[in-house]
């Protein structure tokens, strides 16, 4: 469904639209795939928004292989079309030991259009019905319909291949989220709205009544004479 083939289908509820015309790059100027793609030699992209080390260990705690498959890429992974995964060696991405990829962003060699960003044609999956489904199952689990919950997160988890459950806590609600959601940019957000941002994210900076927000641009502040002001701590 990550792919250009998989564009608007059946789960998909919002997507930002990207085209690619050959050779014309001011008509195909996403970047969306370039700065994620795999980066090195044989690569063809920046190595930005690398799967980090905690997330793989969390696929893996789950028994998750499906979800890890499609969402983390490696160095050597052979990819249904024939194409080998290669870019930068072992320990030659900065703060990772085996380097790996967002494969949610991945485009093959085979399907890039010549003379444009690579990847300039990939659309941005914004809303998906998994989505919708986990959040009717935390929605109805804040209003204590517990197998209403466990129904919802469980057609979910069928796809994943992992067993259901039978009274989900929100937790496991959240967990869920992480997963399924992995590399899609709502990670962040998850975390401040649910409260965990600051024992998760904590070790990595964040600070408490400053990183819920990002800071406005002074240019905005300037050109409103000041009536908006900075978010605390900016």
């Amino acid at each position: 469904m990550f792919r250009v083939p998989g564009e608007n289908g059946v789960e998909s509820l919002f997507e930002v639209q990207n085209y690619a015309v050959a050779g014309n790059g001011d008509l195909s100027n996403s970047q969306y795939s370039q700065t994620q793609g795999i980066v090195g030699p044989g690569g063809y992209g920046w190595g930005f928004n690398a799967p980090s080390d905690n997330l793989a260990q969390a696929f893996d705690a789950a028994g998750d292989i499906v979800r890890k498959k499609a969402t983390i890429l490696y160095n050597g992974d052979i990819m249904p079309g024939g194409e080998t995964i290669l870019g930068v060696g072992i320990n030659g991405m900065d703060g990772v030991v085996r380097p790996r990829y967002n494969g949610k962003a991945y485009i093959p060699i085979s399907q890039q259009v010549a003379g444009v960003n690579s990847g300039a044609e990939q659309n941005v999956r914004k809303l998906r019905y998994a989505e919708i489904l986990l959040i009717d199952a935390e929605a109805k689990l804040n209003k204590g319909d517990v197998n209403g919950a466990a129904t919802s997160l469980n057609l979910v988890r069928a796809r994943a291949q992992l067993l259901p459950i039978a009274a989900p806590t929100m937790q496991n609600i959240w967990n869920e989220r992480r997963l399924e959601l992995a590399m899609e940019n709502d990670r962040f957000f998850d975390l401040v709205r649910t409260g965990q941002a600051a024992a998760v994210l904590g070790p990595l900076g964040f600070k408490v009544n400053k990183n819920e927000h990002f800071p406005i641009p002074q240019t905005f502040i300037d050109v409103t004479n000041g009536i908006i002001k900075q978010n605390p701590g900016y």
